[in-house]
């Protein structure tokens, strides 16, 4: 302890600043009756991990005669519990009499002698740094022995309420702040949908459709060529007309389309488990969700395909998920050698890929994918109702103007998004810091009226040493 402190701060022990510290017990489990209709709260650490600063209830209770017959005691309200297994390192004040397990030891202060806050925040600011103090082989752990040497910087009694009054004040601002940027964050995600839907409605390109108005063929054009390309391939094949009855009015040279029209080779993947070694990977659902593929934790196929050339996945083909994240889509860019699982669906693009899978993220796609989708327990969409999904088709050059745009778009919510990531991620070194000024005595200032640390101790002492009396004098009237 020869750590410099401030004027009228001592070091002292965790155990020397308690009245008592005291690890708990649980009743045998197959008892019942220590279980059913039991009214006393009784603590594990799951319900620690879930309270927060204070712990008001818990999910298991205990009878009295559970009580009595383990380790486990009634811990007075407005007493520290902290965990010692597992989720170490986590403190918490009941605000409720509580008993607990033996993974929590329960820090009872001398009344009007310490404030229980203050050594809250001071375990608080512990836990990134047990990890030299912890003991265990299989599991890594605390025990009451550590936790009744760890040292604690002591301030005087008032000194110790400014503090706690001054981080909670920061804390609060802290929170708000984070608050506020969790919003924004939000926001991003509905701005990206916004710019989506625009895109889709025609409106980020007006200014550029208007410029270049009589230098561009119609949608209805491209349309016909892609036609005429199937029947030059004796891929050709009537499909039924689009009723557009219900759908928007599209902007001049745009034509409503399906996916039917404007892809081709619509094909499920190949049915084959996955396992973690191989030299062909099998693209899953589940890789594609997050928008971007992540080739190196994608798995390999055990069985490859006879026809291996028909499940390729290729540079520009799109999936789409068929059962599971239905609708979710990925367009594939540079692929590592692979195929696809059974649970997508490959389409070919015949217009602007990059339009497309953007178009497959928009709001009117996920409102025709929703319309479309079948089953309660495990929603899902085949093939055949993917092609039937309508899309808002410009005229091919505008198609790339309109990726533009969104990337650009995009780009700027990018950055927005990174800045907002990266101060929720310093938050909690912001905490830390606030933490750590706080007990080397910088976060408030001292007062040189405050009675001294030294004779908070020995007051401290003083109450312990006549409870044990008392505690030997009524032993000795009930022996």
């Amino acid at each position: 302890m020869n750590k410099e402190l401030p004027e009228g701060w001592e070091w002292t022990s965790l155990g020397e600043t308690a009245s008592r510290l005291q690890a708990g017990g649980t009743p045998s489990t197959k008892v019942k009756e220590y279980y059913q209709n039991g009214t006393i709260n009784y603590v594990k650490i799951e319900d620690m991990a879930s309270a927060n600063k204070y712990l008001f209830d818990t999910k298991i209770k205990i009878t009295k005669s559970g009580l009595d017959n383990c380790s486990a005691w009634i811990v007075p309200e407005n007493s520290l519990l902290y965990s010692m297994y597992a989720s170490y390192g986590i403190p918490v004040i009941n605000k409720i009499k509580v008993a607990t397990n033996q993974a929590i030891i329960a820090f009872i202060p001398p009344e009007g002698l310490i404030n229980l806050d203050y050594i809250y925040y001071y375990l608080l600011s512990l836990k990134p740094f047990l990890k030299s103090k912890i003991r265990g082989t299989t599991q890594e752990n605390l025990n009451a022995n550590i936790v009744t040497n760890i040292e604690v910087p002591l301030p005087p009694l008032p000194e110790q309420q400014r503090i706690v009054e001054e981080i909670e004040e920061l804390f609060t601002n802290l929170d708000k702040g984070i608050e506020y940027l969790k919003t924004a964050q939000a926001e991003l995600k509905i701005a990206r949908q916004s710019v989506l839907k625009y895109a889709m409605e025609g409106k980020l390109t007006e200014k550029w459709r208007e410029e270049n108005k009589d230098k561009i063929e119609p949608a209805s054009v491209l349309l016909d060529k892609i036609k005429d390309g199937r029947k030059k391939d004796g891929k050709y094949k009537e499909l039924p007309p689009l009723d557009t009855s219900e759908l928007s009015i599209l902007p001049e040279g745009w034509i409503w389309s399906t996916l039917a029209e404007v892809t081709d080779d619509s094909q499920y993947g190949w049915t084959t488990r996955a396992i973690s070694e191989g030299n062909l990977h099998l693209l899953r659902t589940t890789d594609i969700t997050s928008g971007r593929i992540e080739w190196d934790t994608v798995p390999f196929c055990e069985e490859e395909p006879q026809n291996i050339e028909k499940y390729l996945l290729l540079d520009g083909d799109i999936v789409i998920s068929r059962a599971g994240s239905v609708g979710y889509s990925y367009l594939i860019k540079n692929p590592q050698k692979s195929i696809f699982a059974s649970y997508l669906i490959r389409f070919k693009p015949k217009i602007n890929q990059y339009y497309l899978s953007y178009f497959l993220k928009s709001p009117a796609y996920w409102n025709s994918i929703y319309e479309k989708s079948i089953g309660i327990a495990l929603p899902n969409v085949n093939a055949s109702k993917l092609k039937q999904v309508s899309i808002p088709l410009p005229p091919l050059p505008e198609q790339q103007r309109i990726v533009e745009e969104i990337e650009t778009y995009f780009s700027i919510l990018d950055n927005m998004e990174n800045t907002i990531s990266q101060s929720l991620h310093q938050t909690s070194s912001i905490r830390q810091s606030i933490l750590k000024k706080a007990f080397e005595g910088k976060l408030v200032p001292q007062d040189p009226n405050d009675e001294p640390a030294s004779i908070l101790l020995q007051r401290i002492k003083a109450e312990k040493n006549s409870n044990i009396k008392k505690e030997n004098y009524q032993q000795l009237r009930i022996d």
